[in-house]
């Protein structure tokens, strides 16, 4: 088990969060698990991430963004999105 999965996981429960929207909603779980799958390109993954309001500070939108980055390993620690999530207004 790697953290980075959970820090992409973290990301999609923040934008859930702020945009008050469920993540993946009725798409098939079977659907998502084969797209996951079958991806191979940062932009094929692309398709699963959402879109942050402009309503909300680049801040926070940064910080969200940045625990979906396709290559776990360039993802942030807990303690680098708690720093930027604390400074989102």
């Amino acid at each position: 088990h790697n953290k980075k999965y959970d820090i992409y996981a973290m990301g999609i429960a923040f934008w859930e969060i702020v945009t008050q929207e469920e993540a993946f909603a009725g798409m098939p779980d079977d659907m998502m698990l084969n797209i996951k799958a079958k991806a191979q390109t940062e932009s094929a993954l692309y398709s699963l991430r959402y879109h942050i309001p402009g309503k909300y500070s680049k801040i926070l939108s940064k910080t969200i963004k940045s625990c979906w980055a396709f290559d776990p390993d360039k993802r942030p620690n807990v303690e680098v999105v708690c720093r930027g999530l604390s400074k989102a207004k």
